[in-house]
């Protein structure tokens, strides 16, 4: 009996002090796989991780590392299963939920993928490649409206820091291909979803056919702004009603202008006529309520985002 207590003890002192030996081992192989990684060499990175994890099995790191590895390697399959398991034990990082997206996005599980992308977006906004792939999967959903959305949306922010569009490329490629698909019958065009990842909702609006620029969805807004400078490249056809105006807006300061009625505004799929707007010099574009007040608007929340879907409101008579 005494034998047996002092070979408990002693198995005891061995665990203990094999634990702490245990976690530097882990963490030499942590440090080894994202040298690996850093290197791309997956092969000793996947290496690395695994050894990681059979020394520290309850750590979700070791199980992200090796996930976006997988990722890195092409193994989507294998990179979903580690990541799902390091997201099940707690593990929340941007670059695992982006990688997880982009696995999703390789297998074929686009409503998914691109669920994940936008809960990516939420969580650093400046991932361009995130919002690029999302972009082109919206796209391939025949959500072309929804892609100008949201890469108008990262560029009208560059815009505001004086910096030149990053998406004016991609947007150009998207809109050609609105105009080779044609205008489908109002019936058959889709209802227009925004999401907010900004600090605004900005809609896709074209003053002439073929080119969108995102407005911001102002609903304290009565009216529609657009700079002076954006009416002259459009070539908008419009009529000048008061020559001489004044309105408050977004920042809150009152500006000089004019107040005109365009002859056409689309926002997104939806081609609307008559638009009252005001037009002054350097004014953010924004939609009012003279243009809002013709969409039923709906805010929801979705993978952690933000959305406003707006549907044509019938009309008069119909």
């Amino acid at each position: 009996m005494l034998h047996a207590r002092r070979l408990a003890a002693v198995l005891a002192i061995l665990c203990l002090a094999a634990a702490p030996a245990a976690a530097q081992d882990a963490a030499r192989a942590r440090e080894q796989g994202q040298a690996c990684l850093s290197q791309r060499n997956y092969a000793c990175a996947e290496a690395a991780f695994g050894r990681m994890i059979r020394l520290r099995p309850a750590d979700p790191a070791g199980f992200a590392l090796r996930g976006i590895t997988y990722t890195r390697m092409e193994r989507y399959r294998d990179a979903i299963a580690d990541l799902e398991r390091a997201m099940d034990m707690g593990e929340g990082t941007w670059d695992i939920v982006a990688n997880y997206a982009e696995a999703l996005r390789h297998t074929g599980r686009t409503a998914e993928a691109i669920d994940w992308s936008y809960r990516t977006l939420t969580i650093v906004a400046t991932l361009v490649d995130v919002r690029r792939d999302l972009a082109t999967m919206l796209v391939g959903e025949g959500r072309h409206h929804e892609a100008l959305s949201l890469l108008g949306a990262f560029d009208a922010g560059r815009a505001r820091k004086g910096q030149a569009a990053y998406f004016g490329a991609q947007r150009l490629v998207i809109e050609q291909a609105l105009l080779r698909r044609g205008t489908p019958p109002a019936a058959a065009r889709p209802v227009l979803r925004l999401a907010r990842l900004e600090d605004f909702f900005h809609a896709p609006v074209s003053l002439a056919e073929g080119r969108f620029a995102p407005f911001v969805v102002d609903t304290g807004a009565s009216t529609t702004v657009l700079p002076r400078a954006m009416l002259a490249e459009a070539r908008a056809a419009h009529t000048v009603t008061r020559s001489a105006a004044r309105a408050r807006v977004a920042d809150g300061r009152t500006v000089e202008g004019q107040s005109v009625t365009l002859a056409r505004l689309a926002v997104g799929p939806h081609e609307l006529k008559d638009v009252p707007a005001f037009v002054c010099d350097g004014c953010a574009a924004l939609l009012g309520q003279d243009v809002l007040s013709r969409f039923d608007m709906q805010s929801s929340r979705q993978a952690g985002v933000e959305f406003l879907t707006l549907t044509p409101r019938a009309a008069p008579g119909r």
